[in-house]
């Protein structure tokens, strides 16, 4: 996934073509090898992502990168009020520390 993010950050633009998760918090740093996206929902009945795909691009889409879900989330029983994560090169509390979090890892 390294790279995903680098050319999304600077597109305006924003779709999703499945579900109601938002892009809560996108991170890269300078040279894309530290990167997530934290989605949330406040929908419930959104865990079912199996073979959906996450795709960035550049803003002349000279560079692509796509990232296909293998499974469904499992989650509780509803996905209302939750987020999830999809992060490259980074440990649970790499994450925590850049976003904010008060948690460790």
């Amino acid at each position: 996934m390294a790279g995903l993010l680098a050319g999304g950050l600077w597109t305006t633009t924003v779709r999703a073509s499945f579900h109601f998760w938002d892009i809560q918090e996108l991170y890269s740093n300078g040279d894309g090898t530290l990167q997530f996206v934290e989605f949330f929902t406040s929908s419930g009945g959104q865990q079912f992502l199996g073979g959906e795909s996450l795709v960035s691009a550049n803003v002349g889409d000279t560079l692509m990168n796509m990232l296909t879900f293998g499974s469904n989330l499992t989650t509780p029983p509803s996905t209302a009020g939750r987020t999830f994560l999809v992060a490259a090169g980074l440990k649970r509390a790499d994450v925590a520390a850049i976003a904010g979090w008060g948690v460790g890892g």
